[in-house]
């Protein structure tokens, strides 16, 4: 704390004293704290409710991202974003944004899009968050925040599962 915010308080405090002392005949200091105390709980508890219900992820299921909405034909990609960067396989499309984003599609077998997958650059966050996941987020909290996987892919490398 600086000199200055210190004179400050100090000045305050001795404000509110003399305050209670020029007026303790006269004022009802409890009823008066009592309702300030109420106040500033009520602010908090504000200020707590306001912070939990913005951390909430959102209620209705999500069907576009990056533009593209589930179910998009292979001809309305090309059509909103142009040629992808690359073609894995038929049914997996590359479009690299920049440096800091790579959006990989997955198209089912009736060619329409059935996943959409966003991958941060090296070194870069995306920042985006979809239904309160983030990258980084333990498993544990990620069963919490999503309920358990309805079924769990072991990769060749047993370091990692999808």
């Amino acid at each position: 704390m600086n000199v200055r915010a210190a004179v400050l308080l100090s000045a305050v405090f001795i404000g509110v004293v003399a305050l209670y002392l020029e007026t303790r005949d006269q004022w009802n200091w409890m009823k008066l704290m009592r309702r300030l105390i109420l106040g500033l709980l009520l602010l908090v508890g504000g200020i707590g409710a306001w912070i939990y219900w913005s951390s909430l992820p959102p209620t209705s299921p999500v069907s576009e991202f990056w533009g593209i909405s589930l179910g998009a034909s292979k001809s309305d990609v090309r059509f909103l974003k142009g040629e992808p960067s690359e073609i894995v396989e038929p049914a997996n499309w590359v479009y690299v944004a920049d440096r800091s984003r790579t959006y990989y599609l997955v198209f089912g077998n009736t060619d329409e899009i059935i996943r959409i997958l966003v991958v941060s650059g090296s070194g870069f966050g995306s920042g985006a968050s979809l239904l309160g996941v983030r990258t980084g987020l333990g498993t544990r909290r990620l069963v919490d925040q999503l309920g358990a996987p309805s079924r769990v892919l072991l990769l060749p490398n047993d370091l990692r599962r999808a």
